[in-house]
């Protein structure tokens, strides 16, 4: 929680708000817009916002939420269940003024939020240090599992990636690495700065 959210003042927390978060994952505006629907919700914007909320929030099952918590559950759970449904809820509650100076922006407590529904409502975030950087992947299917990736990035901007005696063998320890561990069913590997391998 302490990477979403400052605990003793409220605010975003350190990690959501690093350049890594903040500008190259969707997560601040899939939780700003979130925390958009649930502000109107508590706060009476309309007197149907909880209402509307409730039943963009149903459960696959049909269950219907009994309050907010159960709705964010609801939604977290579940992400790929009805995101279009959620966002017309942020969409209806706050809608986007008409271009004129000075209203370019919806009236909403909190930014950066989406601009359009997303395909399912992820808060990835992205670490960095030790010459591992792991972007997020921790993900949930259908059923409820978890499902956690190991993150091998190939990193040698100077020469655009391309493979070495050295990377070839670095390469090769991570991915013996994540072979012998058992608890890892998902390997993810990628270049850096844009350019995958070149040669």
């Amino acid at each position: 929680m302490p990477n979403f959210v400052d605990l003793n003042t409220g605010d975003y927390g350190a990690t959501i708000l690093d350049p890594l978060n903040s500008a190259q994952t969707p997560t601040m505006a899939n939780f700003a817009t979130l925390a958009n629907i649930l502000a109107a919700c508590v706060t009476k914007l309309k007197s149907d916002a909880c209402e509307r909320l409730f039943h963009a929030a149903v459960s696959p099952t049909g269950t219907f939420p009994k309050d907010t918590l159960e709705a964010t559950e609801f939604i977290v759970r579940y992400p790929w269940h009805q995101p279009d449904k959620v966002f017309a809820v942020f969409n209806d509650l706050y809608p986007q003024p008409k271009v004129e100076p000075g209203k370019l922006f919806r009236p909403t407590p909190f930014l950066p939020y989406l601009t359009f529904a997303p395909s399912a409502w992820v808060f990835p975030l992205r670490f960095t240090g030790g010459g591992l950087s792991a972007p997020g992947k921790l993900m949930f299917d259908s059923e409820g599992n978890a499902w956690v990736a190991k993150t091998v990035i190939h990193d040698r901007p100077e020469a655009r990636n391309a493979m070495d005696p050295e990377s070839a063998d670095a390469l090769t320890a991570a991915f013996l690495e994540f072979d012998a561990n058992k608890d890892a069913s998902v390997a993810v590997f990628y270049g850096a700065a844009g350019v995958f391998c070149a040669g």
